[in-house]
């Protein structure tokens, strides 16, 4: 009986690893916000939009996106400071290090949960901004 009962436990343990796993992977798109590729966002550069680097300083200031302001998600985005860089009213996109990291979704959820209706959800961040040959600063 124990057998049985220790595989059922492994079985349940791997289905909740994988569903764990899953649920860590960028949505491809998010409600309320427009997702970008590369090329759209490099039309977008020269417009007055904001981009906003989420990523950690380090590869902020290894290279970044030309003009993007950094606001570290987990130590300096809040919706005090995205109004201190734009109005509830600009356009914004949000970037981080390529699409499999959360850190832009998660900015572009709290923007659009801040009032922002013009939010753009670059997903394929940096690297793929790298990637397609565009400038870096």
């Amino acid at each position: 009986m124990r057998p049985i009962v220790l595989a059922i436990f492994c079985m349940i343990s791997v289905t909740f690893s994988l569903q764990a796993e899953e649920n860590n992977v960028p949505p491809e798109t998010i409600e309320g916000a427009y997702t970008i590729d590369a090329a759209e966002a490099q039309s977008l550069l020269g417009d007055a939009i904001l981009f906003v680097d989420v990523r950690n300083m380090k590869d902020y200031q290894a290279g970044h996106i030309p003009g993007a302001v950094h606001l570290e998600l987990k130590k300096a985005l809040s919706k005090k400071e995205l109004l201190s860089k734009a109005n509830i009213k600009d356009a914004i996109v949000f970037y981080c290090n390529d699409d499999d990291s959360l850190s832009s979704s998660e900015a572009t959820e709290l923007a659009i949960q801040s009032g922002f209706k013009q939010v753009k959800y670059f997903r394929g961040g940096y690297s793929e901004w790298k990637e397609a040959g565009y400038p870096t600063q």
